[in-house]
């Protein structure tokens, strides 16, 4: 199960905003849901990809108030990627404004994978016989 949903992109970016990112070729007034899942498993895979061999079990699992901070980090790099995906950019000729939500979810997660910050998720430690979860 993704760690962020359609609802949750939504929610953050605004309907209008993920339908339009999403619709690639603007074919269709619907959001693309096969973009999006796409989309969606992407940032899931990128967050393991950054967190794999650390101090938690994968996929996270909530030990306790739920992991919206990770559904955040999703949500936002799951919309980076519909977003560039289109090839637009801001008027300022700057790059994009949804660039800023991609290197704060790097900066989190490097401030995650420094000790700075913690996850209420299971951790797991490493054994001779393989990790152990808690």
């Amino acid at each position: 199960m993704p760690y962020a949903t359609q609802a949750d992109l939504e929610l953050a970016f605004g309907r209008d905003n993920i339908r339009a990112w999403s619709n690639l070729d603007n074919t269709s007034a619907n959001a693309d849901a096969d973009r999006i899942a796409a989309a969606l498993a992407w940032a899931d895979e990128y967050l393991h990809s950054r967190l794999r061999g650390g101090r938690y079990a994968l996929p996270l699992t909530p030990t306790a108030g739920g992991l919206a901070q990770v559904v955040e980090w999703a949500s936002s790099l799951a919309a980076w990627k519909l977003y560039t995906a289109r090839g637009l950019r801001d008027e300022d000729g700057l790059g994009h404004k949804l660039g800023l939500h991609r290197e704060r979810v790097d900066r989190e997660l490097d401030a995650l994978l420094h000790g700075r910050i913690t996850l209420a998720a299971q951790v797991a430690i490493s054994s001779p016989d393989g990790p152990v979860v808690f």
